[in-house]
């Protein structure tokens, strides 16, 4: 016989505290609260517990590095290059109970590890899906090394070396001090990293890897190169400095105007932002005789168990491509590879047309938008739209190396412009003789407006 407790409702004790600790947010958690006297009164007899639950189903098994991390107060002091506040006890202790402040910090820290969790599957796991595939075991593995990595952008944030910049006057025992700072802060560093076990500091070189990828993809996709003001040679250590949540920024926003943002709050000493957290990782590694990781397809393994199209092959060379081939389903992610860019993928465009005065400047603008995620994968699907006859047998559904798929957008792009003009209502004026391959639409911008040559020549 089922004892029904305290309460007046025909269930247990036990199994109203069990619908509270499969609750998937805080938000849900107060709707339950207030749904009757009963459940209230549940919730208070254990409050701790079922808040530790709910944030356990937000933030999953990396739980502890979560909390470890939304309890770490940045240091107001610059003369302390300790990680105080950091300690790795806090990983594995409950500590005292969450605040509600520490909650919405949750909330938050959560969501970013969970997007670029998504993005982490998308590129590396499984290109079929926008929310992640991963294992249980990878997704901890995966959020586990976030987390800290978060964690070391504010033990060490860019903005705390602001006294490396202040010695103007060349001072003797300045620069020393400096000096002496700044081997303490990498021995700091080191001390860090140290805590981890070997396993954990390779998923943390991994991750690394993945967001220095993200953030530079994200300033190809903002149309611009690597911004001249951040120094092109450390960009991906100005991303990390920034921190996760910047890199994810920029990502979603196709910018690296959230990067260098956080850049502009930082003082971008060369001898600590260069190799920011890879030294320290390579250091502990090659102090303990490990292999630092090839960067080649095996790299992710040290957070992937198994990644089911990792040998697939393209449809027209048969290159083994694996998850780097492109199809419908990843065509979106093309506007941040460097073979596509807006200034790469004129240069695909048949004869003079690269050189045109009007097409070049047209093409840029139907795709430099970084507000519009979806024009490249718009500009794909229309390419196969008007396809020529000897292209009949590719499908948007075909895996495509980047070779292949660049000689597809090479063969079409100036017939996709063409069907743009049209579509926009412009008039189309007729083919000039020599086509794309005329030379005059090169200098002449009356001659490049008055013909078109987005066609084949017809002399010449």
């Amino acid at each position: 016989m089922s004892i029904r407790g305290s309460n007046s409702l025909p269930l247990s004790d036990d199994v109203i505290e069990q619908i509270f600790h499969f609750l998937p947010s805080f938000s849900s958690l107060q709707s339950t609260i207030r749904v009757c006297k009963d459940f209230y009164k549940i919730f208070n007899a254990h409050p701790r517990t079922i808040v530790r639950r709910v944030a356990y189903n937000i933030a999953g098994p990396a739980l502890p590095q979560a909390i470890r991390l939304l309890r770490y107060r940045c240091e107001d002091d610059t003369n302390s290059s300790s990680s105080e506040g950091s300690d790795p006890d806090d990983e594995t202790t409950n500590g005292p109970p969450l605040t509600q402040s520490e909650t919405k910090k949750l909330i938050n820290i959560a969501r970013v590890a969970s997007k670029l969790e998504d993005l982490f599957s998308f590129r590396h796991k499984d290109r079929s899906s926008k929310t992640s595939k991963l294992s249980s075991m990878e997704s901890w593995r995966f959020r586990r090394a976030i987390y800290r990595l978060m964690l070391f952008s504010c033990v060490f944030p860019g903005s705390k070396y602001h006294f490396l910049s202040e010695d103007e006057d060349g001072n003797d025992d300045d620069t020393d001090a400096n000096f002496k700072r700044i081997r303490e802060d990498r021995k700091a560093k080191r001390d860090f990293i140290e805590d981890f076990f070997t396993e954990e500091i390779l998923e943390m070189y991994a991750v690394a890897h993945f967001l220095v990828e993200t953030a530079e993809w994200a300033s190809l996709a903002h149309g611009c190169e690597i911004l001249m003001h951040i120094l092109a040679a450390y960009f991906g250590d100005v991303a990390l400095c920034a921190g996760p949540e910047a890199i994810l920024a920029s990502y979603e926003a196709g910018s690296v105007v959230p990067i260098q943002d956080a850049a502009e709050e930082m003082d971008l000493v060369e001898e600590l932002i260069t190799e920011y957290i890879e030294h320290s990782l390579r250091s502990v590694l090659e102090s303990t005789q490990t292999a630092i990781p090839a960067e080649d397809k095996t790299f992710w393994n040290k957070i992937l168990s198994d990644v089911p199209g990792k040998d697939d092959l393209c449809k027209r060379c048969g290159a083994a491509e694996g998850l780097d081939l492109w199809s419908e389903s990843n065509w979106e992610y093309l506007r941040g590879i460097p073979t596509f860019t807006v200034d790469q993928i004129r240069q695909y465009l048949k004869g003079q047309l690269p050189l045109s005065i009007t097409e070049t400047a047209f093409l840029r603008a139907q795709l430099e938008p970084i507000s519009q995620p979806s024009l490249y994968m718009d500009m794909v699907t229309e390419l196969f739209d008007v396809k020529r006859p000897e292209f009949n047998d590719w499908n948007k559904e075909d895996l495509l190396c980047t070779p292949c798929l660049k000689i597809f957008v090479g063969e079409h792009l100036h017939l996709w412009l063409l069907e743009r003009k049209r579509a926009a209502g412009r008039q189309i004026p007729d083919d000039c003789w020599y086509g794309y391959n005329c030379r005059t639409q090169t200098h002449r911008r009356e001659h490049a407006e008055k013909l078109n040559h987005l066609s084949p020549p017809t002399r010449g």
